[in-house]
């Protein structure tokens, strides 16, 4: 489920209209649902066999952090930043989702981050 051409990494994954190869630059966030981790991109969402863990040892170089239980985010794909309740942060994507950075993960997030 992962090639590697140089410094670019690609990951495989499917959904309904097939098998896909993603360069992981088009990656928004990564998230899971039970077993299944889904890549989230601009405008398609793909299923890979890849587990969680593996995928953020694997993209830790490439700027990807956890930021809870079940999400890595691309730091390159933040538009905002933005504080919300309970001394969480909210994410706003340049694909205008959002995602929240649980309180567990806000310390090495903004360690990374240098906020």
């Amino acid at each position: 489920d992962l090639l590697v051409q140089g410094e670019e990494i690609f990951l495989t994954g499917h959904n309904e209209r097939g098998t896909r190869r993603v360069e992981v630059r088009s990656v928004y966030y990564v998230e899971t649902f039970g077993d299944d981790v889904y890549l989230v991109m601009k405008n398609a969402r793909i299923l890979t066999r890849t587990k969680l863990y593996q995928l953020e040892e694997m993209l830790k170089e490439k700027d990807f952090i956890r930021i809870s239980k079940s999400h890595l985010v691309n730091i390159g794909k933040i538009k905002y930043i933005k504080p919300a309740i309970n001394s969480k942060i909210e994410l706003i994507l340049l694909n205008d989702e959002s995602v929240e950075v649980k309180r567990t993960y806000l310390k090495d997030f903004k360690n990374t981050l240098k906020i």
